[in-house]
C-alpha cells in the first residue's frame, strides 16, 4: 500500500524532477537573514558581536591577517549576513550562484535507479538543514566543490573542474578552518586525474597555474596580508584544541554517543566499500572520510550543547552528497541501505533539538523561505536603529571622543554601535588569542605606534577558564604601556577605562626554576608581578585524543590565603609562554588595583596552585617550571 502511495513519483519527468530539486534547495535559504538576526539587545551575544566586527572591519578596509586575524576571513559576511554596506545585490548574485550551484549538482541526484528513495533522502537531507546558508556554509560549498571534481570523472567536462575551484577560494576567503583542507581536496583530484590520464598533463598545470592567479588576484582584490592572513591561520587551527575544547558535561553524553553512533556507522560504511573498489572510488571515500572527521571535530571540541547540536543538522548534508556518488559510481550491494541508518538518526536527531529548543514553527518557517527571503532582502536593516541599548554613559563618551579605543574582553558592537574610533588588537576576541603566537601579536599592538588611545576593560571570560591567565603578554603590554583613568557601570557590568602613556620598562628576575616533582606548585609572596611558567607536554596516546578528540583536559587548582579554593580550565600553550600567579583576580575592581599596581590593597594573595590531570596516561612525567618576578619601571 505504501509502495502505491508513493508510485506517481517513482517515475518523475525531467520537468519535475527540476521542480522537486528546486523545491528542495528553497530549504536551503537562510532562516536568519542578515537583516533579522543582529541583535538580540536584551542578551550579550559573543556570536553577534563577531558578526558585526567582521563586516565593519570588510568595510573599513582593514586588512585580514595584519589588523584583524580570527577564523573568519574577509568574505564572512556571506556566511554571518551581516553587511554595513547595505549593498544587498552582492548578497543576491552571491545566492543566486549558491543556489543554481547545488541545483545543477543535485539535479542528477534524481536519475539514479532508486529515484524514490533519493527523491525523500534529498528532500529530508534539504528540510533538516538549518544553517546551510548561515554559519555553516563553507562546509555547504565544500560538499558541493567535492561533488563537481568527482562529476568531472564521468563527464570530462573540465568546467566542473573550473566551478570546484571557483567554491574552494570561495571557501578560503570566506572560513580558515576548511580553507586548507578546500585546497587539499582539489590539488589531490587534480593530480589524480593527471596520473590517470584523465586530464592531460599540460591542462593539469594549466589548472594550478590559473588557481595560483587567481589565489593572487583575489590577495591584491580584497582586503588581505597574505603572509599573515596564511601563517595566522595555522597557529589558529593548530592550537584550536587546547584553545576551544569543553568536555561534554554528563547530561549531554547521550548526544555525543549518538554523534559517534552515526560516525562510527558511516565511516565504517566507507571502509567496508573499499574493500573490493577501484583507486577512484577509494578516493571518493577517503574524500568523505575527511570531511566527516572535520564535521566530527567541529561539534565535539567545544562539547557544549550549542556546538554539539549542529551535527544531525549538518552531517545529512554529507550522507545526502555521498548516496548520490555511490549510487552513481558504485555497484550497489545487499548493504547499500545501512546508509539510511545514520541519516534517519541524524533527522530524528535534528527534530528532537527543534522539539528541545521550541522552535515549533520550523517546518512554517522552512516554507515560507523564499518570499520571506525577497521581503527581508528588499526591506534592508539600520544597524545603527538599536545603538540607544548600548549606548556608553557619557562621562566615557567625553572622555574618548574621536581618539581610537579597543575593548576587552569581546564586546566590539559596543564601540561600533557607538560610531567611536575602533582601533582593534588584531585578535579582536580574548578567547580567540588562544596561542602564545596570537597573544604576542596582540601585545605588540598595545607596545606599538598603532596603539589604541583607550581601553575599555571587563573582566571575563568563557568555558571555566581563569579570566587572568587569558592574554598574559596582552595585559603584560597595558602593565606597561597604560594607566587607569576612570570606572563604571554597563550592561550591568562593571568596567574600567585605561588611557595609553608612555611605554614603560619592565625588569626580570628567575626566582624559582625546577622540574614539578608533585602536582603543586607553592607561590611566593612579593610585592612586584609573579609569572608562571610550565611545560605541560602530551604523551603519545594523549597526542592520538588531542588529534582524533578533545585536547587532553588539565586544570588549576588555585588556593588563596583567605582559604579559598578555585578549580579552572588550562590552556598548556598559554601556561608554557607564562601566567599572571601571585593574585586572584576574579573581578573588575581587583583587575583594576592590579592595573593600578595596588598589589597590596584588598587583593587576594595565591599561596598554592596544584595541577589536576584528569587522566595521566595522557601526560609526560616530566614538567618542568619557572617562576619569574617582574619589577614594572616608569
Amino acid at each position: 500500500m505504501v509502495k502505491n502511495l508513493f508510485k506517481p513519483f517513482s517515475n518523475l519527468s525531467t520537468a519535475q524532477q527540476l521542480i522537486v530539486s528546486i523545491v528542495s534547495c528553497s530549504f536551503l535559504l537562510p532562516i536568519q537573514f542578515f537583516t533579522q538576526i543582529h541583535l538580540n539587545f536584551e542578551n550579550k551575544g559573543i556570536d553577534h558581536s563577531e558578526m558585526m566586527t567582521l563586516s565593519y572591519a570588510f568595510i573599513r578596509g582593514w586588512k585580514y591577517g595584519e589588523d584583524i586575524i580570527f577564523t573568519y576571513g574577509p568574505l564572512s559576511f556571506l556566511a554571518n549576513r551581516t553587511d554595513f554596506s547595505q549593498n544587498r545585490l552582492v548578497f543576491l548574485l552571491f545566492d543566486l550562484y549558491f543556489f543554481s550551484s547545488i541545483c545543477f549538482a543535485f539535479f542528477q541526484f534524481l536519475k539514479t535507479k532508486d529515484g524514490l528513495t533519493t527523491l525523500l533522502v534529498f528532500f529530508l537531507t534539504c528540510f533538516f538543514y538549518k544553517n546551510a546558508m548561515f554559519l555553516t556554509l563553507v562546509f555547504t560549498l565544500q560538499v558541493v566543490a567535492l561533488l563537481y571534481l568527482i562529476l568531472y570523472h564521468s563527464t570530462n567536462n573540465i568546467l566542473y573542474v573550473v566551478q570546484a575551484s571557483i567554491i574552494t577560494w570561495l571557501i578560503f576567503f570566506i572560513k580558515l578552518n576548511l580553507a586548507f583542507v578546500a585546497v587539499f581536496i582539489l590539488l589531490v583530484f587534480v593530480l589524480y586525474y593527471v596520473i590517470t590520464k584523465a586530464l592531460s598533463l599540460s591542462q593539469g598545470a594549466i589548472l594550478i597555474i590559473l588557481n595560483v592567479l587567481t589565489g593572487l588576484l583575489l590577495f591584491q582584490l580584497l582586503p588581505v596580508d597574505i603572509q599573515g592572513y596564511i601563517q595566522s591561520a595555522i597557529y589558529i587551527v593548530n592550537d584550536y584544541s587546547e584553545g576551544a575544547t569543553v568536555p561534554p558535561t554528563s547530561d549531554l553524553m547521550w548526544l555525543l554517543i549518538v554523534i559517534l553512533f552515526c560516525v562510527v556507522l558511516f565511516v565504517g560504511y566507507l571502509i567496508l566499500s573499499s574493500i573490493k573498489a577501484t583507486a577512484f572510488q577509494r578516493l571518493i571515500n577517503f574524500n568523505f572520510a575527511l570531511l566527516t572527521f572535520i564535521c566530527f571535530k567541529q561539534c565535539v571540541v567545544r562539547a557544549d550543547l550549542e556546538h554539539l547540536k549542529d551535527f544531525p543538522f549538518i552531517f545529512p548534508w554529507m550522507v545526502c552528497g555521498y548516496w548520490y556518488v555511490f549510487n552513481s559510481f558504485f555497484n550497489k550491494t545487499s548493504y547499500s541501505k545501512l546508509l539510511l541508518i545514520p541519516l534517519i538518526t541524524s533527522w530524528l536527531f535534528a527534530s528532537y533539538i527543534l522539539i528541545l529548543f521550541g522552535d515549533h514553527q520550523y517546518i512554517l518557517k522552512k516554507f515560507i523561505t523564499v518570499p520571506a527571503y525577497f521581503i527581508n532582502m528588499y526591506q534592508g536593516y539600520d544597524y545603527y536603529q538599536e545603538a540607544s541599548k548600548r549606548k556608553l554613559p557619557p562621562k566615557i563618551l567625553n572622555q574618548v571622543k574621536h581618539k581610537s579605543v579597543d575593548i576587552i574582553p569581546w564586546e566590539t558592537s559596543t564601540l561600533i554601535l557607538n560610531k567611536l574610533n575602533y582601533n582593534p588588537r588584531p585578535v579582536f576576541k580574548t578567547y580567540q588569542a588562544y596561542s602564545p603566537y596570537l597573544d604576542a601579536i596582540n601585545a605588540h599592538k598595545l607596545m606599538g605606534n598603532t596603539k589604541p588611545t583607550f581601553i575599555i576593560y571587563a573582566e571575563n571570560t568563557i568555558d571555566k577558564r581563569y579570566s587572568f591567565f587569558d592574554e598574559t603578554q596582552t595585559k603584560l603590554a597595558m602593565l606597561l604601556g597604560y594607566e587607569v583613568v576612570d570606572s563604571f557601570s554597563y550592561n550591568q557590568e562593571q568596567n574600567i577605562l585605561l588611557k595609553a602613556k608612555v611605554n614603560g620598562k619592565i625588569k626580570k628576575s628567575i626566582i624559582e626554576k625546577a622540574e614539578l616533582k608533585k602536582a603543586t606548585i607553592l607561590i611566593p609572596t612579593s610585592s612586584n608581578y609573579l609569572l608562571l611558567k610550565a611545560n605541560f607536554n602530551y604523551s603519545f596516546l594523549g597526542s592520538l585524543v588531542r588529534i582524533f578528540y578533545q585536547a587532553p583536559l588539565l586544570e588549576a587548582k588555585i588556593t588563596t590565603a583567605q582559604g579559598h579554593s578555585y578549580v579552572y580550565t588550562v590552556n598548556i600553550a598559554t601556561l608554557k609562554k607564562g601566567v599572571f600567579v601571585n593574585k586572584h583576580i576574579s573581578n573588575t575592581p581587583a583587575a583594576q588595583r592590579y592595573f593600578e599596581g595596588n598589589l597590596e590593597r584588598d587583593c587576594d594573595n595565591i599561596v598554592k596552585i596544584e595541577f589536576l590531570e584528569q587522566m595521566p596516561s595522557f601526560w609526560q612525567k616530566q614538567i618542568y617550571y619557572e617562576l619569574q618576578e617582574l619589577k614594572i619601571i616608569p
